[in-house]
């Protein structure tokens, strides 16, 4: 009986040091700072994210911060699944460049992996705030999200990271609602009556 019981107690302490599973909605946006290394080249700046599952729809916008001589670089990825159609705009900001992609299927839900995802224990991040880490691999990319004890279900940092690539993103803002309408407005300069072309 006694084995029993601290076989039992031992179950009950591991139990008791993984918090609460992380559950994040898909329908968000949020504002953040990120860090990108990629063969040898750095790139940091802000940028804004929102998802609308029920609409079908999300955008995805980084833009790098401004350096001595040169024009601020930004990429957005604007996914319009109910038009079926992914714009993707780069470069400079008064010389932005749109490309059209044909787009099926569904909305991916962006914190999905998740549910399979294991506690990796806290750790601290800078700027010296001790988080909850959960990661998982999904395919060759190993995904992480820290949150805080208190608010488990709030993003604070993502981090992503695959060969040769590596992204660690600070969230500022998180708001877990469904984002308005005017976030997922077409660009001007993708606006053209041209058919997306088809990614091979």
């Amino acid at each position: 009986m006694l084995r029993v019981a601290l076989v039992a107690l031992c179950v009950t302490c591991v139990l008791a040091q993984t918090p609460a599973r992380p559950v994040i909605r898909p329908e968000f946006m949020a504002e953040f700072e990120y860090r990108d290394e990629s063969h040898n080249h750095t790139s940091e700046g802000r940028g804004h994210w929102a998802h609308d599952s029920i609409g079908r729809r999300a955008v995805d916008h980084m833009e790098e911060h401004e350096r001595p001589g040169e024009m601020p670089h930004f990429e957005t990825i604007l996914w319009r699944f109910d038009e079926h159609v992914e714009y993707f705009l780069t470069g400079p900001r008064n010389q932005s460049h749109c490309e059209k992609h044909a787009l099926n299927g569904s909305v991916p839900n962006p914190f999905g992996w998740l549910a399979q995802a294991h506690y990796q224990g806290k750790h601290e991040v800078p700027p010296h705030q001790e988080l909850e880490v959960w990661g998982a691999k999904v395919a060759d990319t190993t995904l992480e999200v820290g949150v805080t004890s208190e608010n488990t279900n709030t993003p604070v940092v993502f981090m992503s990271r695959s060969s040769g690539r590596s992204r660690m993103v600070h969230f500022d803002h998180f708001t877990q609602t469904t984002p308005p309408a005017a976030l997922f407005d077409v660009p001007e300069s993708c606006s053209s009556r041209s058919q997306p072309s088809r990614r091979h």
